[in-house]
């Protein structure tokens, strides 16, 4: 594989360093916030539908260029049925 290609791919271990300084570089709020990939990896103890192995990558010559946070949720359709 030619190291130039964008590569799109679930997260790994040791990508928290380069989620969070792309959030931090994208997002004034994250900024405000200080995203740092401690508080990346904490967020799952105050929101129980975050996963970090839920989170898509896209990486261009070996860099953190896009990521993806998929985070569960069980929704409510009507009176009583719901979503997983």
């Amino acid at each position: 594989m030619n190291s130039s290609e964008l590569v799109f791919r679930k997260y790994r271990s040791g990508d928290e360093e380069g989620i969070a300084s792309l959030l931090y570089s994208s997002f004034e709020s994250f900024r405000e916030y200080g995203i740092t990939r401690e508080i990346w990896l904490d967020y799952g103890k105050i929101d129980s539908g975050f996963q970090p192995e839920n989170a898509l990558i896209a990486e261009y010559d070996g860099k953190i260029v896009g990521h993806v946070q998929i985070i569960l949720r069980r929704i409510k359709i009507g009176e009583s049925r719901y979503i997983d």
